[in-house]
């Protein structure tokens, strides 16, 4: 009958006698060590719902994002199988339709007691070897989602001074939130002042509100505009857009401009004596047109106008009545 050898111990080339004193063949039985690889999913800022399908050696396994900011490791799918030592494994994921989200994917693994390796892929698949002496490898495939930054920013066109206005960033998921307010520091002020800007980070797949609300003590009125990167965003009765998460980064710039009319100051002289001249000036802060009325020696009318920013006035002509005596 066979005689089972223990090789662990001693020299595994040492003779052996024969049982009995008699001659026979002896069959040394080599058996391939085997250990588990496990194949992991770690998602790095996941929009919520976006799923892939995780492929070890031939055998799958799914994992969803649940939105947790940060780093969410999906122990509770991995796939786990038994190799040999040694033994190469196809290692590979398949992106759901309809993700919101965008990635960039690694590749790890790490041996039990011997480090980890990256490894090699196309984008989404690639070869893991197992090392020659058996030992567990967990292989953890990481997405990380893509970002940019959006630069919320306040433009004024003629601001008034002390007017105010409250800009706001907020999402559907983890981009922002972002906020600035701005008060206008200098009367007839036209530009970005210091200071009235925020810079926050948005993921690919969200959708941003921006949103913009003038104070309520303003003195001036203003027309709205908001334009991202050059493009100019369709703004709704609230003074807000929705914008989904850019790819690049990007600036977008709430503009006032301040509302401008005409008004017009107007003298009228009643029985003037010829020649007699009226100097009319209006004055709103930011432009001043004098004019000057010449009476003819009878009742007459002239005029001159200024722009008055941001002023919408209405004035009724000025009279002039010439001083008369009654004699009896």
């Amino acid at each position: 009958d066979p005689v089972a050898v223990d090789w662990t111990k001693g020299d595994p080339n040492r003779a052996l006698d024969a049982p009995d004193g008699g001659t026979g063949a002896g069959t040394i039985t080599n058996t391939r060590t085997k250990a588990h690889l496990t194949l992991v999913k770690k998602w790095i800022n996941g929009q919520n719902g976006d799923s892939t399908t995780l492929t070890a050696g031939g055998t799958t396994g799914g994992s969803t994002a649940d939105g947790t900011p940060g780093s969410f490791l999906d122990s509770d799918h991995a796939v786990t199988i038994s190799v040999f030592s040694g033994q190469q494994v196809d290692l590979s994921e398949a992106w759901a339709q309809g993700n919101q989200g965008t990635y960039r994917p690694t590749l790890t693994c790490d041996a039990t007691g011997l480090g980890s390796t990256p490894v090699t892929t196309d984008g989404i698949s690639g070869t893991y070897t197992m090392p020659s002496t058996a030992a567990d490898v967990v292989c953890t495939v990481t997405n990380t989602r893509t970002s940019a930054r959006v630069t919320l920013q306040k433009y004024w066109d003629h601001g008034a001074k002390g007017d105010t206005a409250h800009l706001s960033l907020t999402s559907d998921g983890l981009s922002g939130p972002g906020s600035v307010s701005s008060t206008v520091g200098t009367d007839l002020f036209t530009g970005v002042q210091e200071g009235d800007s925020t810079t926050v980070t948005v993921f690919s797949g969200d959708t941003l509100t921006l949103a913009e609300t003038l104070g309520t003590k303003n003195k001036g009125s203003y027309d709205t505009s908001l334009s991202c990167g050059g493009t100019d965003l369709t703004l709704n009765a609230d003074l807000s857009a929705h914008l989904a998460a850019p790819s690049t980064d990007v600036t977008c710039t709430y503009t006032n401009k301040r509302t401008s009319a005409t008004m017009t100051l107007a003298k009228t002289w009643d029985h003037a004596a010829a020649d007699d001249t009226a100097t009319l000036t209006a004055v709103d802060g930011s432009d001043s047109q004098p004019g000057t009325s010449t009476a003819t020696g009878a009742a007459s009318t002239s005029s001159t106008s200024t722009s008055a920013c941001g002023l919408p006035i209405d004035t009724a002509p000025i009279s002039t009545s010439r001083p008369t005596t009654s004699i009896v």
